[in-house]
């Protein structure tokens, strides 16, 4: 009996054969992932309309572009439209936090926080930046002794919409304010 000897050299690859550069989509990339990710994965590509690849895809951008927490929340609580609001909500709260302002036990900030939310839903409705004449007396108020004071939750609502393009920084010069 005779033996064959298989030629040295490449082996034949199985499958389809790879397509070139200009027509390829992607790469591949391969990993694993707990049973319970790959159903959490289908459940939120069909909802999506995309595929799992796809919806893998999305969330790897969101994530490089630092907007996975933001997106995942505007996302539930409905989307783009919401996102005017939310938005700025978000980063107010985020700010409040941040800075340790303990808004929840404390009721005087409480009622600062509620009136720093109307001040940037106010805002995001006007649909324009808010003058410097209708945001400044709301930051004002009477405390308790009868004094006039800006609290820092409702300076850090300011900062918020200042950020966002929400509110003026500066009265605008007018005609007559203008030099010749």
């Amino acid at each position: 009996m005779t033996s064959r000897k298989k030629p040295q050299g490449r082996r034949k690859r199985l499958g389809r054969p790879p397509l070139p550069a200009n027509v390829r989509k992607g790469v591949n990339l391969t990993f694993r992932a707990r049973g319970d990710m790959r159903d959490w994965l289908r459940a939120v590509a069909e909802k999506s309309g995309r595929s799992i690849s796809e919806e893998i895809e999305q969330i790897l951008e969101a994530h490089r572009k630092g907007e996975d927490t933001v997106l995942q929340v505007l996302r539930a609580l409905g989307g783009a439209n919401a996102s005017r609001i939310i938005k700025p909500l978000y980063f107010y709260f985020s700010s409040l936090e941040g800075e340790g302002i303990d808004w929840m036990h404390d009721a005087d900030k409480a009622n600062l926080v509620k009136r720093g939310i109307d001040l940037i839903i106010d805002a995001v409705l006007a649909n324009k930046p808010l003058p410097v004449k209708e945001w400044m007396p709301r930051l004002i108020y009477r405390d308790t002794q009868g004094i006039s004071v800006a609290d820092d939750p409702l300076v850090r609502a300011l900062v918020v919409l200042q950020s966002l393009g929400l509110a003026e920084i500066m009265e605008p010069k007018g005609p007559s304010d203008a030099t010749p």
